[in-house]
């Protein structure tokens, strides 16, 4: 199998010269520092979005949404290109190598975005329609900077500087917040446009000398990162369209109503993705690290085993306990959205296994088989709205939809931990999915039957539930028990 415990034994017998990259000594303390770090960035673009919304008014804020939406779906033109890039450059000791395939991706940077961005100032200049010319007119200031900030961030991760990303990204969050409130207060929607753009270049400004920015021309280079990046990109494009698929199902069987409340509760289940972000970038190293020796690749194979292991079995009981006391807080903080509070608690689960999903695509990837990921993900389309029409045209209801939604991803999962392990035999497989994928079943059937056999809101019933939920976690405690207890870690390199 992919994945071979190792003994105390195993990681003293390897020799100082064999000594591996991955750096594991302090594997909670760096998910733990830049998980917080993250929550910070997070917060401050998320009060950047309100505050906007209160100064620009809601058609104008539905503008700035719309291009924020048209930004993340042309950084897929990329097709994959920084993908690539993070493995290339983690996995390369020379540094002049690092700077090379820096540069290549640089010079596609420049050449594919400026193009693009010149287009769009094109048709701005040329549109009659007032909302989408505002959008281009922005796409036109903000996407060439928006890309290459991103390139020089995720150059400078896989390059191995968590801290200074970490710091970077911070910065770049607070000029964000800065530059855009300040010019929109002045000038508007196109005051915005300009802080976006304006902040991108401090950010870029920030990272030069860490990162290459000095663009070379090198299709061979380019061919070779969009051909490891492009299938992890194409599944990001899939697994977008399966996060959404059943919202859109929703909207076009029940109504905007129900789409609503199906919304409202999607985006608190959205929690175990942000979390799943923060170990891949604290880990990506780790996993995508050189592997010209048995042993280095080895200790990255240890390292991404100990935090799936981590996640999968610790990540369900945590989940559990949150959607435990989630329809309490609903009532007080959200009434109007009282309803939504089951769907989201069967949605919690569905959004813990898409982060275990995204952060095992890190080991299929250094594996060099991410060609198989997008048919696993459309397949996973397929069964998502297969299941949710059958769902709606049989009465069950939005519970219904998100179980449907919650089944798909135990399916997807099963079938990303088949393409990771490398098992010869049908019990290998069983016992390997059953591992990773059980404390989420027994945890999300826990919190369905506690909350249906003792439903209310009031601080004695919840904690009569979290008491029956705590008898329910005794079967997982020795899972649970081991995933805690610290785990040999070989010297930093």
């Amino acid at each position: 199998m992919l994945f071979k415990p190792k003994t105390r034994a195993d990681l003293g017998a390897q020799q100082p010269g064999d000594d591996p990259s991955p750096k594991r000594r302090n594997l909670k303390g760096r998910i733990v520092g830049y998980g917080m770090s993250r929550t910070s960035v997070e917060a401050i673009l998320a009060g950047r979005g309100l505050l906007l919304a209160g100064i620009l008014g809601p058609e104008l804020f539905g503008v700035w949404t719309l291009f924020r939406i048209g930004l993340h779906y042309l950084a897929f033109v990329g097709l994959g290109l920084l993908r690539g890039l993070e493995l290339k450059v983690s996995r390369s000791s020379d540094t002049a190598k690092q700077i090379r395939w820096g540069k290549a991706a640089a010079g596609h940077t420049f050449l594919l975005y400026g193009v693009l961005s010149a287009l769009a100032a094109i048709a701005w200049s040329g549109s009659s329609e007032r909302v989408v010319n505002v959008a281009l007119l922005g796409i036109a200031v903000g996407l060439l900077l928006d890309r290459l900030w991103s390139y020089g961030i995720t150059y400078l991760r896989a390059s191995g500087g968590l801290m200074r990303f970490a710091v970077l990204e911070l910065a770049h969050a607070t000029l964000q917040i800065i530059m855009c409130l300040v010019l929109a207060l002045y000038w508007g929607l196109p005051g915005a446009f300009a802080g976006f753009a304006i902040a991108n270049l401090a950010g870029i400004a920030m990272f030069a000398g860490r990162a290459p920015l000095k663009p070379i021309f090198e299709p061979r280079r380019v061919f070779q990162l969009i051909r490891i990046g492009f299938p992890v990109s194409l599944m990001g494009i899939l697994s977008a369209t399966l996060v959404t698929v059943d919202r859109l199902l929703v909207g076009a069987i029940v109504g905007l109503g129900a789409l609503g409340l199906y919304a409202f509760a999607v985006s608190i289940s959205e929690l175990g993705v942000s979390f799943a972000a923060v170990i891949r970038t604290v880990i990506l190293r780790d996993v995508y690290g050189k592997r010209e020796s048995p042993h280095n690749a080895n200790a990255s194979r240890v390292v991404l085993e100990q935090v799936l292991s981590g996640y999968a079995t610790l990540g369900p009981p945590l989940v559990g306990v949150f959607a435990l006391i989630l329809p309490p807080l609903i009532a007080l903080f959200a009434s109007d959205y009282h309803s939504a509070a089951p769907i989201a608690q069967v949605l919690l689960f569905a959004g813990l296994l898409q982060g275990f999903i995204n952060v095992t695509v890190l080991g299929i990837v250094a594996e060099g088989r991410q060609g198989r990921l997008p048919l696993i993900s459309i397949a996973a389309v397929c069964v998502n709205v297969a299941l949710t029409i059958t769902v709606l045209s049989i009465g069950l209801g939005l519970q219904g939809v998100a179980a449907a939604s919650l089944l798909t991803r135990l399916m997807h999962a099963g079938a990303i931990v088949i393409l990771l392990e490398r098992y010869s035999s049908v019990s290998g497989l069983i016992i390997a999915i059953t591992r990773f994928l059980a404390p989420s079943i027994w945890c999300a059937v826990a919190v369905f039957t506690i909350s249906h056999l003792l439903p209310g809101e009031d601080t004695r019933t919840l904690m009569l539930q979290l008491l029956f939920y705590a008898v329910a976690l005794v079967l997982l405690s020795p899972a649970i028990l081991q995933a805690l207890a610290p785990h040999p870690t070989c010297n930093d390199s």
